[in-house]
């Protein structure tokens, strides 16, 4: 079971190779490594159980890592000046964190309205309509399809609805004066 720390050792400890020895030395040997593993005076931990030393090595090698790429990161210079891919990926971040944050937003607001619920209720409105455009799509009414199509775009602002939010747009209502006789 202890063969490959066995080996380690011999190799490492003794600076004997193993095709070097002979079986008679290759025993001789090992009573050794037995004699120290039983009385635990072996030089290093990882002659005890080399696969677990091993795991440990890699999580301190993993940390240090870790811990120069943050040291790199702060002290970072660039090598390549592909400004496009940058301000791409500069781009790509603030898109995402825009959408986390709408995201966010609209669980907050759905957690608030659990009584009144009308955030849920028009999301549901939405979710049928385009089930209805689809059904009008297959069925073939392609009028009334179009219809729901910008009904549901959020772009599409009806007349109705500016007028609800800016009022008629004329300013105040005046009456017409009678055209001057010359």
């Amino acid at each position: 079971e202890k063969q490959e720390e066995f080996l380690a050792w011999l190799s490492e400890v003794k600076g004997v190779p193993q095709e070097a020895c002979s079986q008679r030395d290759l025993k001789e040997h090992f009573s050794t490594y037995v004699e120290d593993f039983n009385t635990a005076t072996l030089p290093d931990e990882k002659y005890y159980n080399l696969r677990t030393w091993y795991l440990k090595e890699q999580a301190r090698k993993a940390r240090e890592g870790a811990d120069a790429q943050a040291s790199a990161a702060a002290t970072f210079e660039r090598t390549t000046f592909d400004d496009e891919a940058a301000r791409k990926a500069e781009l790509a971040r603030e898109r995402a964190k825009r959408s986390e944050a709408t995201t966010a937003l609209m669980a907050k607001a759905m957690g608030e309205s659990k009584g009144s619920s009308a955030l849920m209720e028009d999301m549901r409105q939405q979710e049928e309509a385009r089930r209805l455009m689809q059904v009008a799509y297959k069925t073939g009414d392609e009028s009334k399809a179009r219809e729901m199509a910008l009904r549901l775009d959020p772009n599409h602002v009806t007349e109705e609805q500016m007028r609800a939010t800016w009022g008629s747009g004329a300013g105040p209502q005046r009456k017409a004066r009678k055209p001057q006789k010359s």
